[in-house]
């Protein structure tokens, strides 16, 4: 779906961590950035469940938390 919306400047962090035996990434925190402060709460709302439910999120093994955050300005 296209919104018409500028997310020019979005910037996101990935931390990975680690766990043990066996040595694998157990969890990533995904920190979204936006930069548009003109997002209303439903283009907020749409943002963000398309990030949480693309097909990536949905094709890493279940077992591997992500943690996402989303911060606006």
């Amino acid at each position: 779906r296209d919104l018409s919306v500028s997310i020019d400047g979005t910037a996101i962090d990935v931390t990975k961590i680690m766990e043990q035996n066996p040595r694998r990434v157990g969890e990533v925190v995904i920190e979204i950035n936006v930069a548009n402060s003109t997002l209303d709460k439903k283009q907020k709302q749409i943002l963000e469940s398309a990030a949480l439910n693309c097909p990536v999120a949905k094709s890493v093994h279940p077992d591997l938390i992500q943690t996402v955050h989303f911060k606006y300005p």
